[in-house]
């Protein structure tokens, strides 16, 4: 797994990757949220994820190909309506708050905010997460981000930082 790691990423002494596949960079820190946990999801690493978390906020970024293993495309509507189901489906009781076209200065995509009761950071407690989703070379980008509700306002300029300096790929995907 070691091998992989070097094989598919450009590691630095600051802790910051880049993402050989889509050139995406991934600093060591992006405001309050600080670089955590790499993880590949396919067998030569074109889909992948990289966490960042802070006192209060975990957020994954994931970034994959557009496009099946066969090379076709995609539904971005079809990915997000999934993504949406799978957090009904692994949290009872999720209930959604907005749901929404989301538009960055380099992107548009789509937002969704739930709140639900789960098990976080070794406590049950009411949180919101955040899911986005945008398209960019090829390549879809989502975002996972949760927050106990009691901290949200610095969750939430957490995120908008986090967004603000989005790390997104700059190869197109092939």
């Amino acid at each position: 797994m070691v091998f992989l790691l070097m094989l598919f990423f450009a590691g630095t002494s600051d802790n910051s990757y880049t993402h050989t596949f889509s050139g995406t960079f991934f600093p060591g820190e992006i405001g309050n949220l600080k670089i955590g946990n790499f993880r590949e999801y396919d067998d030569i690493g074109k889909n992948i994820s990289m966490g960042y978390g802070s006192k209060y906020t975990e957020l994954t970024h994931y970034v994959y190909p557009a496009y099946t293993a066969r090379g076709n495309k995609m539904s971005f509507e079809t990915s997000y309506n999934s993504y949406m189901d799978a957090i009904y489906t692994t949290y009872k009781g999720a209930e959604l708050l907005e749901d929404s076209v989301f538009i960055t200065k380099d992107l548009n995509g789509r937002h969704s905010k739930f709140s639900f009761t789960t098990n976080f950071h070794s406590e049950q407690q009411e949180v919101f997460s955040y899911l986005f989703l945008f398209e960019d070379k090829g390549w879809f980008i989502k975002l996972r981000v949760t927050f106990p509700k009691i901290n949200a306002e610095a969750s939430e300029l957490e995120i908008q930082e986090y967004i603000e300096h989005l790390p997104l790929p700059v190869k197109e995907y092939e």
